[in-house]
């Protein structure tokens, strides 16, 4: 298995991650999501609402990617992920944030909450004008 630590310092310090999931006519729906948490690259986790369109699109296909960018110094990185939606009221605690209440008035155990969980199939990795391809 490749070394991920070579890469992860560009998903820790990305605040916002771009997730594509399956939509309409099997075509890409991209959105800015908040990074939550992470696993160092084997893992992330985004809290969501399970009314979500995203949500919809993940039961019906559960394949995604991820995209992190760092506009300094020109680096990308794209995980493409199976996802797994989370409801259960352990899950939910341990990815509480207080500010989640804005959204989630019935706190973790609103069921509107949940928490997505992106697990690594493989991903690419750009920076000095090279490509790197890796599969899990």
């Amino acid at each position: 298995m490749k070394d991920f630590n070579k890469y992860s310092d560009l998903v820790k310090n990305s605040k916002i991650i771009f997730l594509s999931t399956i939509g309409k006519e099997w075509f890409p729906d991209t959105r800015a999501m908040i990074n939550l948490e992470n696993d160092n690259l084997k893992k992330i986790y985004f809290s969501t609402n399970t009314s979500s369109q995203k949500c919809k699109q993940i039961q019906g296909n559960n394949k995604a990617s991820a995209y992190f960018f760092d506009d300094k110094n020109f680096l990308w990185l794209t995980l493409y992920w199976e996802i797994k939606i989370f409801q259960d009221k352990e899950t939910k605690e341990k990815f509480w944030k207080p500010w989640f209440e804005i959204y989630y008035h019935l706190w973790v155990d609103d069921p509107d909450y949940s928490v997505l969980c992106l697990e690594v199939i493989s991903w690419k990795y750009y920076a000095n004008f090279s490509i790197e391809e890796f599969e899990i």
